[in-house]
C-alpha cells in the first residue's frame, strides 16, 4: 500500500529476504499506486533479480518504471549483469599502452568522452556512439580518431567476453566519418628556401630538417646530433653507388615507423653541418623550439614569403615529389616518409596533377636542387650540368634545354631501376603529330626488342611517367 512519507509517497518493496520501504519519489498518489501494481506484478512472477536491485540501491525505482513502461526490463536486466566499464578501464589502458605506446593518452581521452554518462558494458550501443559522434562538433578526421579509439576498447571488451560482439563493427549502424581530401600542395626547392629566409636560428634549423628530409615535427625534436650522417666535405652524392647524406628519424606513434637512412636533399647540408659542429653525439639536434613554435613560425614565413596554403606538413609532399622526379623508386620513397607500404605511397602520389611537369620545366634544376648530381639525367634538359658548390642549386644552360621529348624523365624512373633500357621508337612520318603515345617510351617491349617482367613497381611507374610526360609534351 502506497503511504506518504514527508512529500512524496512510498510503498514497499518486496525482494528475495523480505520487504524494504522505498520512495517514489512522486506526490501523486495515483502514481504511486501504479508503481506498487508494478511491484507486486514483479514479485508475483519472482523476479527477484530486479527487485533485489531495487532494494541494494543498484537502480532507482524509477529507472525500472522506466524500463517497465517501455517493455525493456531485458535491457535492465543485462545492464545489472554486465560488466562495468571501470572495471576494464585498467586492462584496456595497459593494453593501449603496448598497442600504441606514443598515443595512448590520447586514445584514452576520446574513449572518456565516447562513454561518458555511461557505467556498463551493455550500455555501449550503436547507437549510443553513434549520437555521441554526431554531437562532436569537430572535422572528420578528428571525429575517425575518436571512433577508432572506443573501437579498440570495445575490441578489448570482445576479447575479455564482455561483449559478444563490437558494436562499432556494423557500419550500416555507426557511419565512418569521411577521409579528409589528401592534400596535393607541394613547392620546389627555390620556394622552400624562399620561405625559410624568413626564419633564423634554431627555428630555421627544425623547418629546414623538416623541408629537406620529409620528417614531422615531433620527429624533428627528437633528433640527436648522432642521427645525421653527412658524407665528408667535399665528397659528392651519388644515389647509383647510394652514397648519400642520410638521417635516421624516430617514428611517430609506433617503433615500426622509425625510419634509418633517410636521404637528406643536399641543398640543407651545410646548415645541417653547422649546427653539429662542437656539439656531442648524444646532444639534441634542435633546442628551444617547440612544435607549436614550429607551426607558427612556419605560418608566418610562408605569408612573407607571399604564398599561401602550404601547410608545414606540406613539405613531406615536396620531399617526396621531388624525389620522384630525381627517379628514386617509389618503394624507396616509401621508406623514407614511413609508409606503411609502397601502394600507400602511389596512392598518394599517382594522383597528383601532371600540370606540375610544366613547373618542372619552368623552374629547370632548382626543382631538383642537388648541384647536378641527380641520380639520372635531369628531367628537364639531356645533359648534365656541371657540379655545383655544396648545398647551391645548379641551373642549366638555356642550349641544353630540351623539351620536346619525354625521353629524359623515362630515363629517370630506367636509372632507378623501375624500367628496362629504352629503344627508341621509329620516327614520325613526314607532317605526322610529334604527340605519340607515349607508352612506348614507358614500356620497351613494346618495340619487341626484348621481354619485360611487368611487376606492380613497373606497372606504378610506367603510370606516373606516362602521365607527367604526356603533360611535357602537351606543354
Amino acid at each position: 500500500m502506497a503511504f506518504k512519507r514527508g512529500k512524496t509517497y512510498s510503498v514497499y518493496v518486496r525482494t528475495s529476504t523480505g520487504r524494504v520501504q522505498r520512495s517514489t519519489g512522486s506526490t501523486d498518489r495515483a502514481f504511486a499506486k501504479q508503481i506498487e501494481r508494478m511491484l507486486d506484478a514483479l514479485a508475483d512472477k519472482r523476479d527477484f533479480a530486479l527487485l533485489d536491485a531495487v532494494a541494494s540501491n543498484r537502480i532507482t525505482i524509477g529507472e525500472l518504471w522506466d524500463s517497465y513502461a517501455a517493455k525493456q526490463l531485458d535491457v535492465l536486466r543485462d545492464k545489472l549483469t554486465s560488466v562495468s566499464i571501470k572495471s576494464l578501464w585498467e586492462g584496456w589502458t595497459a593494453d593501449a599502452k603496448v598497442r600504441a605506446p606514443k598515443s595512448w593518452d590520447q586514445q584514452q581521452h576520446h574513449v572518456k568522452w565516447m562513454l561518458q554518462g555511461l557505467e556498463s558494458v551493455a550500455e555501449i550501443t550503436a547507437g549510443a556512439i553513434r549520437n555521441r559522434l554526431n554531437s562532436l562538433a569537430r572535422s572528420e578526421g578528428t571525429r575517425r580518431h575518436y571512433l577508432y579509439s572506443v573501437a579498440s576498447f570495445c575490441n578489448y571488451a570482445v576479447a575479455m567476453g564482455a561483449l559478444p560482439a563490437s558494436p562499432v563493427a556494423d557500419k550500416a549502424k555507426v557511419r565512418r566519418p569521411a577521409k579528409a581530401n589528401k592534400r596535393q600542395q607541394w613547392k620546389t626547392i627555390e620556394d622552400d628556401q624562399k620561405i625559410l629566409s624568413h626564419v633564423t636560428g634554431q627555428l630555421k634549423l627544425a623547418l629546414t630538417i623538416c623541408a629537406a628530409t620529409g620528417a614531422d615535427r615531433s620527429s624533428v625534436l627528437k633528433l640527436r646530433v648522432s642521427d645525421v650522417q653527412l658524407l665528408p666535405l667535399g665528397e659528392v652524392p651519388n644515389a647509383a653507388k647510394e652514397i648519400e647524406h642520410r638521417i635516421n628519424i624516430s617514428g611517430t606513434k609506433t617503433e615500426y615507423r622509425n625510419r634509418r637512412g633517410v636521404r637528406i636533399e643536399p641543398w640543407a647540408v651545410p646548415q645541417l653541418r653547422s649546427a653539429i659542429q662542437n656539439k656531442k653525439p648524444d646532444d639534441l639536434l634542435v633546442v628551444g623550439v617547440s612544435a607549436d613554435m614550429m607551426t607558427r613560425g612556419w605560418k608566418r614565413a610562408v605569408i612573407a614569403a607571399g604564398f599561401s596554403n602550404y601547410w608545414l606538413r606540406d613539405t613531406r609532399h615536396s620531399y617526396a615529389v621531388r624525389a620522384l622526379f630525381e627517379g628514386y623508386p617509389l618503394w624507396q620513397i616509401s621508406e623514407w616518409l614511413g609508409h606503411a607500404s609502397t601502394a600507400m605511397t602511389a596512392d598518394i602520389y599517382t594522383k597528383f596533377d601532371p600540370q606540375i611537369a610544366r613547373t618542372v620545366r619552368a623552374h629547370g634544376r632548382a626543382l631538383t636542387g642537388n648541384g647536378g648530381n641527380s641520380p639520372t639525367t635531369d628531367l628537364t634538359t639531356s645533359g648534365e650540368v656541371p657540379v655545383a658548390e655544396e648545398g647551391k642549386v645548379g641551373k642549366p644552360k638555356p642550349s641544353e634545354a630540351k623539351l620536346d621529348s619525354p625521353m629524359p624523365l623515362g630515363a629517370t624512373m630506367r636509372t632507378a631501376g623501375l624500367e628496362p633500357a629504352w629503344v627508341a621508337p621509329p620516327a614520325p612520318k613526314a607532317g605526322a603529330s610529334t604527340n605519340f603515345a607515349t607508352s612506348a617510351y614507358c614500356s620497351p617491349n613494346l618495340t619487341g626488342s626484348h621481354p619485360v617482367v611487368d611487376s606492380s613497381a613497373n606497372r606504378v611507374s610506367r603510370t606516373i611517367v606516362s602521365r607527367i610526360s604526356s603533360a611535357v609534351v602537351a606543354g
